[in-house]
Protein backbone atom coordinates (compact mmCIF):
# COMPACT_ATOMS: atom_id res chain seq x y z
CA UNK A 1 0.00 0.00 0.00
CA UNK A 2 2.68 2.47 0.64
CA UNK A 3 4.47 1.81 -2.04
CA UNK A 4 1.10 2.12 -4.38
CA UNK A 5 1.18 6.12 -2.35
CA UNK A 6 4.61 6.85 -3.20
CA UNK A 7 3.86 5.65 -6.17
CA UNK A 8 1.34 7.85 -6.35
CA UNK A 9 2.71 10.94 -5.51
CA UNK A 10 5.67 10.25 -7.53
CA UNK A 11 3.37 9.78 -10.87
CA UNK A 12 1.73 13.28 -9.45
CA UNK A 13 4.65 15.20 -8.71
CA UNK A 14 5.83 14.27 -12.80
CA UNK A 15 2.37 15.57 -13.54
CA UNK A 16 3.12 18.93 -12.06
CA UNK A 17 6.05 19.54 -13.26
CA UNK A 18 4.72 18.71 -16.75
CA UNK A 19 1.89 21.12 -15.95
CA UNK A 20 4.09 24.07 -14.46
CA UNK A 21 6.88 24.07 -17.43
CA UNK A 22 3.46 23.89 -19.65
CA UNK A 23 2.33 26.79 -17.97
CA UNK A 24 5.69 28.75 -17.90
CA UNK A 25 5.66 28.21 -21.56
CA UNK A 26 2.59 30.00 -22.85
CA UNK A 27 3.28 32.52 -20.35
CA UNK A 28 6.65 33.14 -21.71
CA UNK A 29 4.78 32.55 -25.56
CA UNK A 30 2.16 35.16 -24.53
CA UNK A 31 4.68 37.42 -23.35
CA UNK A 32 6.55 37.45 -26.41
CA UNK A 33 3.51 38.08 -28.41
CA UNK A 34 2.50 41.04 -26.33
CA UNK A 35 5.83 42.29 -27.49
CA UNK A 36 5.51 41.72 -31.26
CA UNK A 37 1.62 43.15 -30.84
CA UNK A 38 3.33 47.01 -29.12
CA UNK A 39 6.21 46.68 -31.47
CA UNK A 40 3.13 46.22 -34.29
CA UNK A 41 1.14 49.10 -32.42
CA UNK A 42 4.06 51.78 -32.47
CA UNK A 43 4.48 50.90 -36.36
CA UNK A 44 1.16 51.28 -37.40
CA UNK A 45 0.81 54.35 -35.44
CA UNK A 46 4.02 56.07 -37.02
CA UNK A 47 3.15 54.56 -40.63
CA UNK A 48 -0.79 56.16 -39.66
CA UNK A 49 1.36 59.27 -39.28
CA UNK A 50 3.23 59.28 -42.63
CA UNK A 51 0.31 58.26 -44.64
CA UNK A 52 -1.24 61.73 -43.36
CA UNK A 53 2.00 63.57 -44.65
CA UNK A 54 1.95 62.41 -47.59
CA UNK A 55 -1.81 63.28 -48.27
CA UNK A 56 -0.64 66.70 -47.82
CA UNK A 57 2.21 66.02 -50.26
CA UNK A 58 -0.26 65.24 -52.82
CA UNK A 59 -2.96 67.69 -52.50
CA UNK A 60 0.32 70.04 -53.08
CA UNK A 61 0.98 67.99 -56.06
CA UNK A 62 -2.18 67.62 -57.61
CA UNK A 63 -3.04 71.67 -56.93
CA UNK A 64 -0.21 72.81 -58.34
CA UNK A 65 -0.51 70.76 -61.75
CA UNK A 66 -4.16 72.16 -61.66
CA UNK A 67 -2.96 75.85 -61.16
CA UNK A 68 -0.22 74.93 -63.66
CA UNK A 69 -2.95 73.60 -66.12
CA UNK A 70 -5.03 76.98 -65.84
CA UNK A 71 -2.65 79.40 -67.24
CA UNK A 72 -1.66 76.94 -70.14
CA UNK A 73 -5.56 76.40 -71.02
CA UNK A 74 -5.57 80.05 -70.85
CA UNK A 75 -3.24 80.36 -73.51
CA UNK A 76 -3.66 77.34 -75.79
CA UNK A 77 -1.93 78.73 -78.96
CA UNK A 78 1.08 80.44 -77.03
CA UNK A 79 4.03 78.21 -77.34
CA UNK A 80 5.22 79.44 -74.02
CA UNK A 81 3.43 80.87 -70.92
CA UNK A 82 4.73 82.44 -67.33
CA UNK A 83 4.10 80.21 -64.57
CA UNK A 84 5.49 80.81 -60.84
CA UNK A 85 8.78 78.52 -60.60
CA UNK A 86 6.97 76.44 -57.38
CA UNK A 87 4.01 75.93 -58.97
CA UNK A 88 5.87 74.42 -62.16
CA UNK A 89 8.88 72.24 -60.10
CA UNK A 90 5.55 70.66 -58.02
CA UNK A 91 3.79 69.65 -61.26
CA UNK A 92 6.77 68.72 -63.25
CA UNK A 93 9.95 67.77 -60.81
CA UNK A 94 8.50 66.25 -57.61
CA UNK A 95 7.64 63.04 -57.50
CA UNK A 96 7.29 61.37 -53.96
CA UNK A 97 7.13 57.67 -53.42
CA UNK A 98 5.84 56.02 -49.66
CA UNK A 99 8.28 53.92 -48.08
CA UNK A 100 6.02 52.88 -44.83
CA UNK A 101 7.89 50.79 -42.59
CA UNK A 102 6.33 47.06 -42.36
CA UNK A 103 9.47 45.29 -40.16
CA UNK A 104 7.13 44.22 -37.39
CA UNK A 105 4.01 43.30 -39.06
CA UNK A 106 6.35 41.52 -41.36
CA UNK A 107 8.03 39.56 -37.91
CA UNK A 108 4.75 39.04 -36.26
CA UNK A 109 3.55 37.06 -39.52
CA UNK A 110 6.59 34.85 -39.99
CA UNK A 111 6.67 34.28 -36.68
CA UNK A 112 3.44 32.20 -36.93
CA UNK A 113 2.24 34.26 -34.11
CA UNK A 114 -0.65 36.42 -35.91
CA UNK A 115 -2.66 32.92 -35.98
CA UNK A 116 -3.22 32.85 -32.07
CA UNK A 117 -4.68 36.96 -32.48
CA UNK A 118 -8.87 35.96 -31.55
CA UNK A 119 -9.65 39.08 -33.53
CA UNK A 120 -9.97 37.89 -37.38
CA UNK A 121 -10.24 41.54 -38.58
CA UNK A 122 -6.95 42.01 -37.10
CA UNK A 123 -5.58 38.90 -38.34
CA UNK A 124 -6.75 39.76 -41.91
CA UNK A 125 -5.95 43.22 -41.95
CA UNK A 126 -2.51 42.91 -40.69
CA UNK A 127 -2.24 39.86 -43.24
CA UNK A 128 -3.11 42.09 -46.52
CA UNK A 129 -1.83 45.37 -45.34
CA UNK A 130 1.76 45.05 -47.32
CA UNK A 131 -0.47 44.36 -50.69
CA UNK A 132 -2.37 47.81 -49.88
CA UNK A 133 0.55 50.03 -49.41
CA UNK A 134 1.79 48.33 -52.77
CA UNK A 135 -0.91 49.52 -54.55
CA UNK A 136 -0.78 52.81 -53.84
CA UNK A 137 3.04 52.87 -54.37
CA UNK A 138 2.96 51.21 -58.20
CA UNK A 139 0.46 54.36 -58.71
CA UNK A 140 3.06 56.50 -57.34
CA UNK A 141 5.83 54.86 -59.45
CA UNK A 142 3.84 55.20 -62.61
CA UNK A 143 3.76 59.24 -62.37
CA UNK A 144 7.12 58.95 -61.96
CA UNK A 145 7.65 57.04 -65.10
CA UNK A 146 5.32 59.34 -66.85
CA UNK A 147 7.71 62.15 -65.44
CA UNK A 148 10.62 60.70 -66.82
CA UNK A 149 9.13 58.95 -70.23
CA UNK A 150 6.85 61.35 -70.90
CA UNK A 151 6.85 64.91 -69.54
CA UNK A 152 10.44 64.88 -69.79
CA UNK A 153 10.69 64.13 -73.75
CA UNK A 154 8.49 67.19 -74.22
CA UNK A 155 9.80 70.05 -72.03
CA UNK A 156 13.39 69.33 -71.78
CA UNK A 157 14.63 71.87 -74.79
CA UNK A 158 12.22 74.27 -74.05
CA UNK A 159 12.30 74.85 -69.90
CA UNK A 160 15.36 76.10 -68.21
CA UNK A 161 15.38 73.35 -65.33
CA UNK A 162 18.55 75.25 -63.12
CA UNK A 163 15.70 77.04 -62.07
CA UNK A 164 14.32 74.22 -60.47
CA UNK A 165 17.85 72.88 -59.22
CA UNK A 166 18.19 76.14 -57.28
CA UNK A 167 14.76 76.30 -55.41
CA UNK A 168 15.89 72.28 -54.58
CA UNK A 169 19.21 73.16 -53.33
CA UNK A 170 17.72 75.53 -50.78
CA UNK A 171 14.98 73.10 -49.30
CA UNK A 172 17.81 70.86 -49.42
CA UNK A 173 19.55 73.31 -46.79
CA UNK A 174 16.97 73.68 -44.41
CA UNK A 175 15.89 70.12 -44.28
CA UNK A 176 14.42 68.37 -41.40
CA UNK A 177 16.92 65.73 -39.49
CA UNK A 178 15.38 62.45 -39.48
CA UNK A 179 12.32 63.16 -41.16
CA UNK A 180 11.03 61.60 -44.80
CA UNK A 181 11.01 64.00 -47.54
CA UNK A 182 6.74 64.11 -47.73
CA UNK A 183 6.95 64.88 -43.58
CA UNK A 184 8.80 68.30 -44.31
CA UNK A 185 7.25 68.97 -47.76
CA UNK A 186 3.72 68.84 -45.62
CA UNK A 187 4.65 71.22 -43.44
CA UNK A 188 6.88 73.95 -45.12
CA UNK A 189 6.62 76.23 -48.25
CA UNK A 190 9.09 76.05 -51.19
CA UNK A 191 11.10 79.57 -51.80
CA UNK A 192 9.86 80.95 -54.59
CA UNK A 193 12.08 82.83 -56.87
CA UNK A 194 9.94 84.19 -59.55
CA UNK A 195 8.77 82.80 -62.82
CA UNK A 196 9.58 80.44 -65.43
CA UNK A 197 8.71 80.15 -69.14
CA UNK A 198 7.01 77.15 -69.23
CA UNK A 199 6.19 74.94 -72.65
CA UNK A 200 2.71 74.74 -73.80
CA UNK A 201 0.69 72.50 -76.28
CA UNK A 202 -1.74 69.89 -76.32
CA UNK A 203 0.84 67.08 -75.76
CA UNK A 204 2.30 68.62 -72.46
CA UNK A 205 -1.35 69.64 -71.03
CA UNK A 206 -2.54 65.99 -71.58
CA UNK A 207 0.27 64.65 -69.99
CA UNK A 208 0.65 66.73 -67.16
CA UNK A 209 -3.52 65.94 -66.72
CA UNK A 210 -3.16 62.49 -67.10
CA UNK A 211 -0.43 62.75 -64.40
CA UNK A 212 -2.50 65.00 -61.72
CA UNK A 213 -5.11 61.82 -62.13
CA UNK A 214 -3.04 59.63 -60.91
CA UNK A 215 -2.19 61.65 -57.86
CA UNK A 216 -5.76 61.93 -57.27
CA UNK A 217 -6.17 58.62 -57.35
CA UNK A 218 -3.45 57.86 -55.19
CA UNK A 219 -4.70 59.93 -52.78
CA UNK A 220 -8.31 58.53 -53.03
CA UNK A 221 -6.29 55.08 -51.93
CA UNK A 222 -4.01 56.63 -49.26
CA UNK A 223 -7.77 58.26 -47.69
CA UNK A 224 -9.08 54.76 -47.63
CA UNK A 225 -5.65 53.51 -46.10
CA UNK A 226 -5.69 56.04 -42.96
CA UNK A 227 -9.24 54.28 -42.38
CA UNK A 228 -8.00 50.92 -42.48
CA UNK A 229 -5.10 52.13 -40.38
CA UNK A 230 -7.39 53.67 -38.25
CA UNK A 231 -9.32 50.47 -37.65
CA UNK A 232 -6.42 48.30 -37.57
CA UNK A 233 -4.80 50.81 -34.60
CA UNK A 234 -8.15 50.51 -32.40
CA UNK A 235 -8.58 46.46 -32.59
CA UNK A 236 -4.89 46.33 -31.90
CA UNK A 237 -5.53 48.46 -28.99
CA UNK A 238 -8.80 46.72 -27.85
CA UNK A 239 -6.41 43.20 -28.23
CA UNK A 240 -3.33 44.86 -25.77
CA UNK A 241 -5.99 46.04 -23.45
CA UNK A 242 -7.52 42.38 -22.91
CA UNK A 243 -3.67 40.64 -22.38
Amino acid sequence: MALVVEGIVILASILAAFLLEGWRTDQELARDLTQELESVYRELERNRDLVYAELSVLDRLASSAAALLVELHANPEAAMVQATDTIALLATVWAPTFDPSLGAVDALISSGRLAQLPNARLRQGLAGLRDQFQDAREEQVNAIAIRDNLLFPLTRDRLDYRAFRVILDKLAESGSAGAQSQESMAVRSFPSLGKVDYPNGPSIRSTLEFRRMIYLTVQDELSQLHVFLDDLISDLEDELANR
